[in-house]
């Protein structure tokens, strides 16, 4: 889950599952142009970090989020 959703640019990204690895996050913006990646090892059921994106421009961003389970995609409202 992503939260808040819209924000300020600053918001919690938070994953619960069984699966642990790697989480690589790609953020893009609407014009599809890679704003950020990140790497994680994730070691426990409960993932949670914070993504800041403050210096971004507002409107939408899209977050893929690699797993070992899968790829899932997130929708972000920066005001």
């Amino acid at each position: 889950s992503v939260f808040p959703n819209p924000n300020d640019g600053v918001f919690q990204l938070q994953l619960r599952n069984e699966q642990v690895g790697d989480i690589r996050i790609k953020v893009y913006d609407v014009a599809g142009h890679l704003v950020d990646e990140m790497l994680y090892a994730k070691s426990s059921e409960l993932f949670q970090t914070q993504v800041d994106l403050s210096t971004q421009e507002g409107g939408q961003y899209l977050l893929f989020i690699e797993t070992p389970s899968g790829l899932a995609v997130k929708r972000v409202i920066k005001l």
